[in-house]
């Protein structure tokens, strides 16, 4: 049986691959979405930190004799 010949039950199959494809692509996008916020989220928390940490006094400039 050909299923050239039997477009009907071809279409089921194709429908499932499609499906299938769709759900790899929405993963993949959310994947890929859930790494850019977790390396802003690294960026600002580091940016944070540095905020925080109080700055070390330059030494007074030297006087001019």
């Amino acid at each position: 049986m050909y299923l050239d010949s039997h477009p009907d039950l071809l279409r089921p199959v194709l429908e499932e691959r499609h499906e299938s494809l769709r759900r790899q692509a929405l993963l993949a996008r959310l994947r890929r979405e859930a790494r850019v916020e977790a390396s802003q989220r690294r960026r600002r928390r580091r940016a944070a930190r540095r905020e925080r940490r109080p700055r070390i006094a330059a030494p007074p400039p030297a006087l001019a004799d």
